[in-house]
């Protein structure tokens, strides 16, 4: 239950601090005196958006503190889970600052924590249901919410949105590569054809640079058979070769003796070396001109391999070591786009899995729905009976989304929409609410929801902002009744304009403004005794209430302190 509400410098309220019931506790207050700001006090400490605009003019900050004492069954789950802080004696403290620079700190029994912590725990323990929650009945996504809480279908609804997801991942991946089919596999002949013709040409390291050299020889064979032959012919083959000059200068030098000898020694040295080059150059020369083919044939395929090679560079690359580059970049590709193709095959598989397992999940959240929804009604009619609305028939009807494929059925909450339907009158056909519902009849609808879930939901502290409007005087008492009845469970706050609902209150809270030394303030009191009488009787009759007023007030004091 809340304990205790702190607020400082919230734009009129300067001070305040609220304790309250741990049964049924409303604010009542004229229009304009600042009710709403105690809700958004709890809205801070409920982690929801702050507006520095909020802050008190002349203040630096506001600060909300919200004491709280967490009930024995939800001590474990907000020890694990709610609140990452120790508890102290079962209480938690949340608190909130938020300054003129729009700067915010969130605190949890004094520890300093993330806004997401602080909105887990005041979201979790501070149930809210605001003006809106009629009209919200409009809304197919929070009928199904209703719903599902009804029925605990938390975990399917994830399923489904689960398998919705990763259809449509599926299907997205399917309808991408499948309309890639066409280019992709123009590319692939392209590749493939690209790849045959560089394997069938089977280019080898070096092999230009040799098959250039090759072909420079074979242009200029005759010139090296005959220069090869005429050398050999100088060198050594002829009758007067160089070699046999040298031969017989060695022997004329040889038969020198002694000292005539030592002076030609140099030389003879000189020319033996010279005859052994020369016989290295006749080797080299022999050696060439064998090498040297004159064999046209040779000579033509040469020609006709460079030239095919250097065609192939000329498509690919503008030298050898792009072209051989080329051949494994176009694997590479070829592998890729070959793995697309079997995964456009295996894409369309998986789609299929995708939307099947989707359908079985649609489907059976659909079965939980029509099984809660039928409780829910059959719950919600009790508490409509309660309110006043003793001849209505209130039903919840699942029907399936129009579309021809799965995935435009498949909306965000289900396959199905959830609808609540009203037969407000015997005879009369059951229709959606937002045909034949009044402003009345929805907000006591929506309350009959909210305290058919109160069990459900499990917030230890519910507020009621002003749900029963659009109801009159004549069903205040009721619906007072049934938050009084509601709060023998919990913790109930209500923010109302009805005296009937007031009088109900365990704990009566007066929201008031007032002008103290020139500037206005807002406070909140509790009231007790002729107080709450004199303010129950304004709510009857405002400001010229008279003694006859204030009889009726004493009356539905007494009526509304009765136990239920």
């Amino acid at each position: 239950m809340l304990v205790e509400l702190e607020i400082e410098n919230l734009a009129l309220i300067r001070a305040a601090r609220i304790a309250f019931s741990p049964r049924l506790n409303v604010l009542t207050g004229a229009t304009g005196a600042g009710k709403t700001l105690v809700l958004r006090a709890l809205d801070l400490v409920r982690g929801q958006r702050g507006d520095r605009a909020q802050v008190r003019a002349g203040a630096a900050q506001c600060s909300v503190s919200a004491l709280l004492r967490v009930p024995p069954r939800l001590e474990q789950e907000t020890r694990e889970r709610i609140a990452p802080v120790p508890l102290e004696d079962g209480e938690l403290l949340l608190a909130r600052t938020l300054a003129q620079d729009g700067t915010s700190r969130c605190y949890l029994n004094g520890r300093l924590v993330p806004l997401a912590a602080l909105r887990e725990a005041g979201g979790r323990l501070i149930d809210v249901l605001g003006q809106g929650e009629a009209r919200l009945l409009a809304d197919q996504e929070h009928r199904a919410g209703l719903v599902d809480a009804c029925g605990g279908l938390h975990v399917q609804r994830a399923a489904y949105q689960q398998a919705r997801a990763r259809a449509a991942a599926c299907a997205e991946r399917r309808a991408r590569l499948h309309a890639e089919t066409h280019a992709r596999r123009q590319r692939l002949d392209l590749l493939r054809f690209q790849d045959e013709e560089l394997h069938a040409a089977a280019l080898e390291p070096g092999e230009l640079q040799r098959l250039a050299r090759e072909l420079e020889v074979h242009e200029a064979a005759e010139e090296l058979r005959a220069l090869c032959t005429e050398g050999l012919a100088d060198l050594y083959e002829a009758d007067d070769s160089m070699f046999d000059r040298l031969a017989r200068l060695e022997r004329r030098a040889g038969g020198l003796q002694g000292g005539a000898r030592d002076v030609l020694q140099p030389a003879l040295a000189a020319l033996d070396r010279a005859a052994r080059e020369i016989e290295e150059a006749v080797a080299g020369l022999r050696a060439a001109l064998e090498g040297v083919s004159a064999d046209p044939a040779r000579r033509t395929h040469v020609a006709e391999r460079l030239d095919a090679l250097r065609r192939l560079c000329d498509r690919y690359g503008p030298g050898e070591e792009e072209l051989l580059a080329r051949r494994t970049a176009l694997a590479a590709e070829i592998a890729r786009l070959e793995q697309e193709e079997d995964e456009s095959a295996g894409a369309g598989r998986e789609a299929e899995a995708a939307e099947r397992a989707l359908a079985e999940q649609g489907e059976a959240l659909d079965r939980a729905r029509r099984a809660a929804g039928a409780r829910l009604a059959a719950q919600a009619q009790e508490q409509l009976r309660a309110l006043g609305m003793e001849a209505a028939l209130f039903t919840t009807v699942v029907a399936p989304h129009a579309g021809e494929h799965l995935l435009e059925r498949a909306g965000p909450t289900g396959l199905s929409s959830v609808d609540f339907l009203l037969a407000a009158n015997p005879g009369h056909p059951a229709l959606p609410l937002a045909k034949v519902a009044s402003g009345g009849e929805s907000a006591r609808i929506a309350l009959a929801l909210r305290m058919t879930l109160s069990p459900v939901l499990d917030a230890p502290v519910m507020v009621f902002d002003e749900i029963e409007s659009g109801v009159g005087a004549r069903l205040g008492e009721v619906v007072g009744r049934s938050l009084k009845a509601l709060a023998g469970e919990r913790q109930v706050i209500v923010v109302t304009h009805l005296p009937q609902v007031a009088a109900c209150a365990d704990n009566h809270l007066r929201v008031a403004r007032a002008a103290r030394h020139g500037v206005v303030e807002t406070t909140v009191d509790a009231l007790a005794g002729q107080e709450r009488e004199a303010e129950i009787a304004a709510m009857l009759r405002g400001s010229r209430a008279g003694g006859t007023t204030q009889s009726e007030a004493r009356s539905i004091l007494r009526q509304g302190q009765e136990e239920t």
